[in-house]
């Protein structure tokens, strides 16, 4: 019989787990990498249902991941990885504003490997407006984004119950929250408006949920629709 001290069965276990571990986290970056790779492909589909629109369509933007910062752009944390803007669709809406819509995706550790997905809409105004958000108040706190100013209520409970909004100015807060964009907010049986946060981040407008962006469908040009709007009735505004 073959004695083995204790120590080397200890130095033994621990190098087996290392060895795990170290193949573990192997997998998990070769998921990701093909994760990656899916999102970021070209697709012939969008590509020529944007062009039959005549909106434009690139697989990838870079420069779309570092052009704002706050939600749901926190995914960009170095604890993160695989961050990219894929599937980018743009064009000018019905009223002549230009526009982006695309899927932000990052990936991120938890309890194994999790990949997320916003879809993302930003139209660009004329000018700056004061800062303002408007968030469902479900999401999770790392992703609300409170940024340090003026809560407000707009006086109806459902609303102000279910969603979250802050802003530089609150009149200016309250007069773009007309009732018809509140009910809109509300409607619970529109895929394209679950969970939508609104946030106005200099002269961009930006709209967004939790979700891969629906490409040719109704809802992807429901949402170009009702940015629009939205951009009608801030410049109505000011």
């Amino acid at each position: 019989m073959i004695y083995v001290p204790v120590y080397a069965s200890v130095l033994i276990v621990v190098a087996v787990v290392a060895v795990v571990m170290a193949a573990v986290i192997s997998l998990r970056v070769l998921a990701n990498l093909r994760s990656v790779r899916k999102d970021a492909q070209p697709n012939p589909q969008i590509a020529a249902w944007a062009q039959s629109i005549g909106w434009a369509y690139q697989p990838e933007t870079p420069d779309l991941v570092h052009r704002w910062s706050g939600p749901p752009f926190v995914g960009r944390s170095l604890l993160n990885h695989g961050v990219k803007a894929v599937q980018v669709v743009d064009g000018t809406t019905p009223s002549g504003h230009s526009f982006c819509s695309f899927t932000f995706r990052y990936s991120t550790e938890g309890r194994g490997l999790v990949n997320a997905h916003y879809w993302i809409t930003a139209l660009q105004l004329p000018a700056p407006l004061p800062a303002l958000s408007v968030t469902p108040k479900r999401l999770p706190g790392k992703i609300t984004d409170a940024m340090g100013r003026c809560h407000v209520n707009i006086g109806y409970p459902p609303f102000d119950n279910a969603y979250h909004v802050v802003s530089d100015e609150p009149s200016f807060a309250s007069a773009f929250l007309q009732p018809n964009l509140v009910k809109w907010l509300l409607d619970s049986n529109r895929p394209d408006v679950l969970g939508i946060a609104i946030r106005i981040v200099g002269a961009d407008l930006l709209c967004w949920q939790y979700d891969r962006a629906p490409y040719a469908t109704p809802d992807f040009v429901n949402r170009v629709t009702a940015i629009d709007n939205m951009a009608t009735s801030l410049l109505s505004i000011r």
